[in-house]
């Protein structure tokens, strides 16, 4: 239904820009019939070979095909009109020539915009496609980012992915990981290692984890509350079951938005 109204719109848009270009060219001036049913014949029979020809380039097999047959359509609908008109209008046929010179001009121009239109619309579709496409890969590539964390030896003591690790915890000399295994159960590593060099390395890698506390830094994504009132927040996350304090100096809204 939409292909038969986008045919019928052109094929009507042809037909005035046909009429207009036709009263610009001086071509109804061969005519020795009434001007009015001059123009009225030639608008009906543009429109209606148009559309016509518009609906036969369905039946192309490959969009070349279709492609070819819309372009001609507009000197083929103007071909069969001047046809029509030569043989029931009164034509000065010392005017022949000229007048049918008319129908091979007008076209040129909606045939070249059809053409532009046909061939680079498809182009754009494809590079948005491909940059919709790219920003998926993205942010996947950012989900499942992954964080290699090593000693100071150089060595990689924990290598897991950034969407998988829930919180990291101080304890003396230690710092103990919590994360996701592959069968979604919580792991722990411990490493010898401080939360300042934690810090360090999630800044290096751009990583937006939050440091709530002097012996916390957690991943907001499995922040699931807060408890307790204004210099005694809690953040609850439930894959630990545990609830983690909040130093009275780090402001709590980015977990109450």
């Amino acid at each position: 239904m939409q292909a038969i109204n986008r045919n019928r719109m052109i094929a009507f848009a042809f037909g005035i820009y046909s009429i207009l270009s036709l009263l610009l060219l001086g071509a109804f001036n061969f005519f020795e019939t009434n001007i009015v049913i001059t123009i009225i014949t030639h608008f009906a029979g543009l429109i209606g070979f148009e559309w016509l020809f518009l609906e036969l380039s369905k039946k192309g097999r490959t969009n070349k095909e279709i492609l070819v047959i819309k372009t001609i359509s507009f000197f083929l609908s103007g071909f069969m009109t001047a046809v029509i008109c030569f043989l029931f209008l009164s034509l000065n046929t010392d005017m022949l020539l000229a007048y049918f010179s008319s129908f091979v001009i007008i076209p040129i121009l909606p045939a070249s915009l059809l053409m532009m239109y046909e061939l680079f619309v498809p182009i754009d579709r494809l590079l948005t496609m491909s940059i919709d496409h790219s920003i998926d890969n993205a942010a996947e590539e950012k989900s499942d980012k992954t964080l290699s964390i090593k000693n100071e030896t150089g060595k990689v003591i924990l290598k897991t992915s950034v969407s998988s690790i829930i919180c990291f915890e101080s304890n003396d000399n230690y710092v103990i990981t919590y994360y996701l295994g592959k069968d979604e159960s919580v792991k722990k590593s411990m490493d010898r290692l401080s939360l300042k060099n934690i810090e360090e390395i999630l800044k290096e890698e751009s990583i937006a984890f939050e440091r709530v506390h002097k012996s916390y830094i957690v991943n907001p994504d499995f922040v699931d509350s807060v408890s307790g009132r204004s210099q005694a927040y809690k953040l609850k996350i439930s894959t630990l079951n545990k609830e983690i304090p909040v130093s009275r100096s780090y402001d709590i809204s980015i977990f109450k938005g």
